[in-house]
Parts: structure tokens; sequence; C-alpha cells
């Protein structure tokens, strides 16, 4: 169960990463797009990073609540 814990940890956080870079791109290098593409496409962004810190701490919570229930077992 760790090892599986781990891999979906980490392509939450892998998933987390990549958007934060692209929304750090829209914000300094994409100067080719019109303000208001620019502001759609971050507001975009930061809702889909939103969604996926939620799931990643509810996939830790999930987590938590399961160790303390095996350990109580």
């Amino acid at each position: 169960m760790s090892k599986l814990f781990n891999l979906v940890s980490n392509n939450l956080v892998v998933e987390k990463e990549i958007l934060e870079a692209e929304l750090e791109d829209i914000f300094n290098a994409r100067k080719d797009l019109d303000l208001t593409k620019r502001l759609e496409k971050s507001v975009q962004l930061i809702k889909e990073i939103a969604q996926i810190m939620t799931t990643i701490s509810l996939w830790e919570s999930y987590n938590n609540n399961n160790n303390l229930k095996t350990k109580n077992d």
C-alpha cells in the first residue's frame, strides 16, 4: 500500500508542478497572447491547481485515516 500511496502522491505533485510552470509561463513569457486570453488561461490554471491541491489533501487524509485504522486493528 505504501508504494501505491507514494506513486499516487508523486503523480499528483508532478501534475501540480506542471500546471504551476505553465502558469508561470503565462505570467512571464506569453506576451503573444492578449491580456484577456492570458487572464482567462491564468484563472483556468489556478482552478486546476486548486483542484489538485484539494485532491492531494483528500488523498493524504484518506491515507492517514487508513493508517490509523490499520494500527488499531
